[in-house]
């Protein structure tokens, strides 16, 4: 199986052609990796993995080790220079 690439050539729902699947993401405001996850994962539409709006995290808190509060779990590892994917 072929990895996933973010810099091919596409075009969305609309006809809109775009050089790369990055440069269509940033058009509709949504990151690639969303977008790819989106069509890969939950296997939705073009349309609908473009479209679909990014659910926010809730308001959910994070607090560190330290008691230390961040917005996110993204944020708090972004702090302590760490990959979310960890």
């Amino acid at each position: 199986m072929q990895p996933f690439s973010h810099d091919k050539p596409c075009s969305d729902h609309l006809g809109n052609v775009f050089g790369s699947i990055k440069s269509m993401c940033t058009h509709w405001n949504i990151k690639p990796e969303t977008f790819s996850r989106r069509i890969n994962v939950y296997h939705l539409s073009l349309e609908e993995a473009l479209t679909r709006p990014v659910k926010p995290n809730g308001g959910l808190r994070c607090v560190d080790h330290l008691g230390e509060e961040f917005f996110s779990i993204t944020t708090m590892c972004k702090h302590w220079g760490l990959n979310r994917k960890l």
